[in-house]
């Protein structure tokens, strides 16, 4: 064309050439990937986390960043709980005072 050399590229069969069968996996592709939370192995087309670059886990909704809040643990009841649970001065957490 004048010089030039265009290509032209489909995903699936051509419309000018007469009947291909499709190849298998000519579709785009998700990722896999497996939640550092909960162990879940997914696959995913969501936008990634800009910080860890890995989609938020369908199961529990957690990417691979670390919690932004660490937990306190409870003498008591030995859970580790965020900070919201304890009352301000309080060692043990708001279901064990």
């Amino acid at each position: 064309m004048d010089g030039y050399t265009v290509a032209v590229l489909v995903t699936d069969s051509a419309p000018w050439r007469s009947f291909t069968l499709p190849t298998a996996d000519t579709g785009p592709q998700a990722r896999s990937y497996i939640c550092a939370n909960c162990d879940e192995h997914y696959h995913s087309f969501d936008p990634a986390c800009t910080r860890c670059r890995v989609p938020q886990c369908p199961d529990c909704g957690r990417c691979a960043c670390p919690p932004r809040t660490p937990g306190r643990s409870c003498p008591s009841c030995f859970i580790v709980h965020p900070p919201a649970m304890f009352a301000p001065g309080s060692d043990r957490c708001l279901d064990c005072s």
